[in-house]
């Protein structure tokens, strides 16, 4: 078989669809959401597209969890590759910046950008990286639970880590699902739909209560005010949603496939913190469209500029990579180990 046609293209194209939704969020929360005038019709539209947007990150992890959940073991050379990536943009996006802003090259700086945790940064995928290890683990003590256990533990982690934060004070944990439990939770629903959960509900009923989500969090935010979290009760329910009426399709395409492939490579090259304000400032000039007429024409473009562009980038990259950098991770075996 073609090692494009290798995956489900239903389950790819929500990956894709998913960039989407986080490039959508990353424009609109640059400048847009802040500056865009209360009660108008610009305001109300970039409220409703950032609440259907909010749950593009969640479907990441739902995704990871319904397909690593029958492995044993994980090879370190996926964490390995993904650390080299964020180097190599990290050093390119730095010296870009030195150039363009004319400022002296400081050789902290430097290793701030090619290690960007040190500095609070690339939070999605140091969280993932660290779930990504903890994976065979935590698949080890979730096979072995029966159905009903399993959804004892889901119920658990729901009502804790998503309802309480949504409704109730004092949670037991505050970092409206950034963190490594909101990740652990969204792995588990995956790996339980993978396991346990028989999908024999029609699509437009996974329709309509999405829908409902994002109104639950459109409204909730409109008049509630807390709705923005990704351990927002709606938006878990919304990802899950999204996530079971992609794995009713039955596409399958190479292109899609392909385009897959590089989701990471788009999350890393459009909203480095280095070249942000370049990008959404300078370039696409965000801020002066948060009250314009334009404002969803300027959207889409920006976002299909982005999209393409971003996706150019990594495919040079990944090129580059297959002739220069993978030969040599290649060759070292202590960083292409198995943990199990």
């Amino acid at each position: 078989m073609d090692k494009y046609l290798a995956r489900n293209s239903s389950f790819e194209l929500l990956r894709i669809i998913s960039i989407i939704m986080i490039i959508v969020l990353h424009y609109l929360g640059y400048s847009i959401l802040d500056n865009v005038n209360k009660f108008t019709l610009n305001y109300y539209l970039t409220y409703f597209i950032e609440s259907i947007c909010i749950m593009g990150v969640n479907t990441f992890v739902l995704i990871s969890g319904y397909f690593l959940i029958m492995k044993d073991k994980v090879n370190i050379r996926k964490v390995v590759d993904l650390l080299i990536i964020l180097a190599f943009y990290g050093f390119i996006f730095y010296f870009w910046m030195m150039l363009v802003n004319k400022t002296p090259f400081n050789i902290k700086d430097l290793i701030k950008s090619m290690i960007p945790f040190w500095t609070g940064k690339r939070w999605f995928v140091r969280t993932y990286i660290i779930l990504f290890l903890i994976s065979p683990f935590l698949n080890k003590g979730l096979r072995e639970l029966s159905k009903k256990s399993f959804e004892k533990i889901l119920f658990i982690l729901i009502l804790f880590f998503s309802i309480w934060p949504s409704f109730f004070p004092y949670p037991p944990v505050t970092d409206d699902g950034y963190g490594i439990i909101n990740f652990v939770l969204l792995y588990t629903i995956g790996a339980y739909i993978r396991l346990h959960y028989k999908n024999d509900v029609k699509v437009w009923k996974y329709i309509f209560i999405y829908i409902l989500c994002i109104l639950g969090t459109y409204l909730g935010r409109l008049y509630y005010g807390y709705t923005w979290t990704y351990n927002f009760i709606t938006n878990i329910m919304g990802s899950v949603i999204l996530f079971l009426i992609f794995s009713k399709l039955k596409i399958q395409s190479k292109i899609i496939n392909y385009i897959a492939l590089f989701v990471f490579g788009i999350y890393m090259v459009h909203y480095d913190i280095q070249i942000q304000d370049f990008i959404y400032g300078k370039l696409l000039r965000c801020s002066i469209y948060s009250n314009s007429n334009g404002l969803i024409i300027h959207i889409i473009f920006s976002i299909t500029i982005l999209f393409l562009v971003s996706l150019l980038v990594d495919i040079i990259r990944s090129r580059i990579f297959n002739i220069i950098i993978n030969p040599i991770v290649d060759r070292i075996k202590l960083l292409n180990k198995e943990i199990e």
